[in-house]
């Protein structure tokens, strides 16, 4: 639960001066494919926009009120997907 102005009230309402908390969570979008490209980006043939990380970055957000990593998609290439 996200701490505003309204519960800290109520915890105050309750003596407390402390509560437990944790840092809001980071969560990183990686999108796959190719055919993938920026919504500012010219189109080819057989590619698309982007749309699913933008997407679930936003759902995380709105959610979690975490902090989304949304990193540019990764080409359907084993090297580009198993990492450094």
């Amino acid at each position: 639960m996200r701490l505003n102005a309204q519960r800290l009230a109520l915890v105050a309402s309750q003596g407390l001066s402390r509560v437990a908390a944790y840092r809001r969570p980071r969560v990183s979008v990686v999108v796959t494919g190719s055919e993938l490209r920026k919504p500012e980006a010219s189109l080819g043939p057989g590619e698309i926009y982007e749309t699913n990380g933008i997407m679930l970055s936003e759902l995380v957000r709105g959610r979690t009120g975490g902090l989304p990593v949304h990193f540019d998609p990764v080409p359907d290439e084993e090297e580009a997907m198993s990492g450094p």
